[in-house]
């Protein structure tokens, strides 16, 4: 009873004197006077400022009008310049250790690194501009990898443009894109057995989409790519594509799938001879190509969550197929995969492990554009890949990976390809 009294009478007295005049150093030296004189305990008066101390920042006492002037001063702290809120940044970092063998070749062990830097800019409403610099060289036969050797006693490193574009999308259904850019969006391949990730395609692509019910959607996408420009020749080599698809995804029975048919147009390459050619594909004694390639390519993927009841997150089932008309052989290429674990691994105890087989005869498709870590990147090979991925945190990741691979018709020289990476993205 005397504690409650005390505190009343203190609290009483705090309050009703105008905060100005009456600091905490008041209310100690009152409460000083009460534990001298014996009325009450230190600890009942240790109790008591404690009380106060809640009391007063749960009470109004502040003096009218000061919560506006701090929000306000805050505000103009933290306020960031207009053109920040249009721009978005993003990129990744890789460390990798890369060991290869090929029969007939010296061993290669190597540290590596890739340093990707993305920057994207809202112009206008629904129209974007974009610009990715990436480590590596900046040859004209680099197409396929951003990766830099660790080499030449700490010498500087290249940095190149990765891709340039802009992006219009009017509406929910349709999107244009133009210069440099990312290929996922605008051409969809469940595996790598004909582009290497790396690759940033040249040109102007469109994406339809069309939602026949909430979950499927089907999708055209169509674009034309630029592969090289001679200014003593008006019949530069490009490319034109069209590609079909359907993607499903039904929540009660935890399934998904896509599928896709795609046609390709190379045209102007038959007796030419591109940039980056590995000369794995029929040619002439001058490099010149022998066949015109228009291959046509089935692609699908088939998902599950959680098939039964087993504590996967999802186990999927992949494929490509592709066939070129104009040679008489050698014209096909097949790739066949199965994954295990999460979908995308980019937070902490995520996972996923992946395998996949391929097969691509000398003349299905052009061999500066598949995977450049399976057998240099060529065509006439058979390869199998193993890859684990692990997440150590929120965008941190480790990953191992494992190629096996070999000719199919050339002489025998199979190559072991193992690399380990640690990746970081932000």
């Amino acid at each position: 009873m005397k504690k409650l009294i005390l505190s009343l009478f203190v609290l009483g007295g705090a309050f009703m004197l105008p905060i100005q005049t009456y600091a905490e150093s008041d209310v100690d030296i009152l409460l000083r006077k009460f534990v001298e004189r014996g009325i009450v305990s230190s600890e009942v008066a240790q109790e008591i400022k404690e009380e106060i101390r809640t009391e007063k920042i749960t009470s109004n006492t502040v003096p009218a009008g000061i919560e506006n002037r701090v929000v306000a001063l805050e505000e103009k702290q933290s306020k960031a310049p207009k053109w920040i809120d249009k721009i978005k940044l993003k990129g990744d970092f890789r460390l990798r250790y890369e060991h290869k063998e090929r029969k007939g070749k010296n061993d290669v062990e190597r540290a590596r690194i890739r340093y990707r830097l993305g920057i994207e800019s809202k112009v206008v409403d629904k129209v974007i501009v974009g610009l990715g610099v990436a480590s590596g060289s900046d040859s004209s036969t680099s197409a396929r990898s951003t990766n830099q050797d660790l080499q030449d006693v700490f010498s500087r490193k290249s940095f190149s443009l990765d891709y340039a574009f802009f992006e219009y999308e009017p509406t929910d259904w349709l999107s244009v894109i133009g210069g440099k850019f990312k290929r996922k969006k605008y051409l969809w391949e469940p595996g790598d057995l004909l582009w290497d990730t790396d690759i940033t395609p040249e040109g102007g692509s469109i994406k339809l989409k069309y939602n026949l019910v909430d979950n499927a959607e089907i999708y055209t996408n169509t674009g034309v790519w630029i592969l090289d420009e001679s200014t003593g020749n008006t019949s530069d080599p490009y490319l034109f594509y069209v590609q079909s698809g359907i993607k499903i995804k039904d929540s009660f029975s935890k399934t998904d799938a896509q599928v896709a048919v795609t046609y390709y147009g190379f045209d102007n390459v038959k007796g030419s001879t591109l940039d980056g050619a590995l000369g794995d594909n029929s040619a002439d004694v001058a490099g010149n190509l022998l066949y015109e390639f228009t291959p046509i390519a089935v692609s699908a993927e088939v998902g599950v969550e959680e098939p039964f009841d087993l504590s996967i997150p999802r186990v999927a089932a992949f494929g490509e197929f592709i066939h070129n008309p104009d040679p008489s052989d050698e014209n096909n290429g097949w790739l066949m995969g199965l994954k295990l674990g999460d979908k995308k691994v980019n937070n902490k105890n995520k996972w996923q492990v992946k395998y996949m087989f391929a097969r691509l005869q000398k003349d299905a498709f052009l061999d500066m554009l598949p995977d450049a870590d399976r057998y240099s990147g060529g065509t006439d090979i058979v390869s199998h890949e193993g890859v684990l991925q692990y997440g150590l945190n929120k965008n941190v990741m480790i990953e191992l990976d494992y190629y096996r691979s070999n000719r199919v018709n050339s002489a025998s020289k199979p190559e072991n390809v193992f690399q380990t990476s640690a990746n970081f993205k932000f």
